[in-house]
């Protein structure tokens, strides 16, 4: 019970979500709009369906909700660092 409530409070962390969107940017990767709607969706089903977490109930169906929308904003994330031009290179970051 508490593992998928805390996993959903702490889903939405900056730091967590831009260090993503920083690390694929540095690999030159791209967000298209169409990998910010499918990536969660396969996300969701891919851990509600293949992995089973259907069977673990309302847990499982939170767990796998909380997982496609921190993809969501994973890949939003980085859409808006190209758009916006926003990555700033830190000094002394060696991207870890």
């Amino acid at each position: 019970g508490t593992a998928a409530v805390y996993y959903s409070a702490g889903v939405f962390r900056t730091e967590k979500t831009k260090n993503f969107a920083h690390r694929y940017y540095k690999k030159r990767k791209k967000a298209s709009l169409i990998s910010i709607v499918l990536s969660p969706i396969y996300k969701f089903l891919r851990m509600y369906i293949v992995r089973l977490g259907f069977l673990d109930g309302l847990e499982g169906f939170l767990l796998a909700t909380t997982s496609s929308l921190y993809t969501m904003v994973k890949y939003y994330k980085l859409r808006e660092i190209y758009k916006n031009n926003s990555y700033i290179e830190k000094e002394g970051n060696d991207g870890n």
